[in-house]
């Protein structure tokens, strides 16, 4: 968030927004996903930085994860990353709320 603080399965809220799905696997009832938002007008103006991070494999060691990255604005998709990842995270991003 603009404050620095992460939101992730180890701290699920801050500056009102909130992690509400975090599921990978094969558990996942919509496939693996990961949802963090805030409701309409109440995400705090400035940069946020985000990114993908590797924490693990389902079956075998090191196997690649395919991700996307939506920002959703309003409604409206306004940056979209894809990438695949095996170890470590991706690159970071920035997104500027005005």
């Amino acid at each position: 968030t603009p404050s620095g603080a992460i939101i992730y399965y180890g701290n699920l809220t801050a500056d009102e927004g909130r992690l509400d799905v975090d599921c990978r696997c094969s558990s996942c009832p919509d496939g693996p996903n990961e949802n963090i938002y805030w409701d309409n007008g109440t995400a705090p103006t400035g940069t946020y930085e985000y990114w993908v991070e590797y924490y693990g494999y389902c079956t075998t060691a090191n196997a690649e994860s395919n991700y996307t990255i939506r920002v959703i604005k309003n409604g409206q998709v306004m940056v979209t990353k894809e990438g695949t990842l095996t170890t470590g995270s991706s690159a970071n991003w920035t997104f500027e709320q005005q």
